[in-house]
């Protein structure tokens, strides 16, 4: 629909425009989808103002981040360490040593290579969700999120078994702050795109 204050094209279910804050009350949302979609300023018929949902005014800094450099960081990241657990140059060139001792190791490091380079494409393609406004685009984040924590600690669980170490000596203190900071980063962006679902239209 469009604002009946400013003319901007905004999603249907809004309490306010985004863009002039005017408050857009039951009367003027079903009176907006029902007018031509040209706003009337003074005796000039103008054309409304695209709404550009990066501009906000709740504030995306945090959305640019994660669209611009974070998802793309993770995909680099994921994807530099599934071909370092691939090759075996995880093991320092010990990789013969440890397959030999462990030879089980060997198929879990190919499933939690794999897994990494899945995750990858992963982000790449919920990065494009994301940017483009897509329903679907947070939850797929969320998604994406929760699978990056799921295949860590699993990967360090199977290993402790493989291995015959308890799973709480494989979870060092690095990795378990690790794990920590995915839960509450997970906590947050729910929070955060809660707040701006409304944004999330196509």
């Amino acid at each position: 629909m469009f604002c009946p204050h400013c003319g901007a094209n905004i999603a249907d279910n809004s309490v306010y425009c985004p863009y002039c804050n005017g408050n857009i009350s039951e009367e003027a949302r079903a009176s907006s989808q029902n007018e031509s979609p040209y706003y009337i300023a003074g005796n000039q018929a103008t054309p409304p103002k695209e709404a550009n949902p990066l501009n906000d005014p709740r504030g995306m800094k945090w959305f640019k981040f994660i669209i611009y450099v974070q998802l793309f960081l993770a995909a680099i990241m994921n994807t530099l360490t599934a071909v370092s657990v691939l090759s075996g140059n995880v093991y320092s060139g010990k990789a013969e040593q440890v397959y030999s001792t462990f030879p089980k190791m060997k198929g879990a490091d190919i499933f939690y290579g794999v897994c990494l380079l899945a995750i990858a494409a992963f982000a790449i393609f919920v990065r494009f969700r994301l940017a483009g406004f897509y329903r679907n685009g947070p939850a797929m984040y969320y998604s994406l999120q929760v699978a990056s924590l799921v295949v860590s600690v699993g990967y360090v669980f199977i290993a402790s078994l493989i291995l015959g170490v308890s799973f709480g000596s494989m979870m060092n203190v690095s990795s378990s702050a690790s794990l920590v900071t995915s839960i509450v980063m997970l906590v947050v962006n729910i929070n955060y795109f809660g707040k701006r679902s409304d944004l999330f239209v196509n």
